[in-house]
């Protein structure tokens, strides 16, 4: 087998960067979802929301498949967001947990860049309502 050239080592990183944000975005957007269905339904509860976003970060199989969790982490941009947030020491890389916090990390970052705050998640979701203004005269 020949050895990869720069160009195809790049080209290689572009499609797992991209294969990455693929899956950031279908989180964000299951996250965007949710938020926008609990405002309609009048059920605002963030601690609702960030169970779900636990439990959708959590159930990537970039989370719960090691050989995914460490091509996801070449690609994040918060790759050591786990050595932020925790304080528990890794005796030795547990790929699972690293990549847990850095897709959190991720997902947070997307969610942010679409105008949603986790600390404050239905701010910028309004509901139309279906009753007519009344004009005063």
């Amino acid at each position: 087998m020949k050895r990869p050239t720069p160009e195809e080592l790049r080209n290689a990183r572009e499609v797992m960067r991209a294969d990455y944000e693929g899956d950031i975005e279908v989180i964000a957007d299951g996250v965007e979802a949710e938020a926008k269905r609990m405002v309609e339904k009048d059920e605002r509860d963030r601690e609702a929301l960030d169970r779900f976003l636990t439990e959708s970060v959590d159930g990537s199989s970039r989370v719960l498949n090691s050989l995914e969790a460490q091509e996801g982490l070449a690609s994040s941009s918060h790759s050591d967001a786990y050595f932020d947030e925790s304080e528990e020491p890794l005796d030795e890389p547990n790929w699972m947990a690293l990549m847990y916090a850095a897709l959190h990390a991720d997902v947070i970052e997307e969610l942010e860049g679409r105008g949603i705050e986790m600390d404050r998640p239905f701010d910028g979701f309004a509901v139309e309502d279906d009753e007519e203004e009344e004009i005063e005269a």
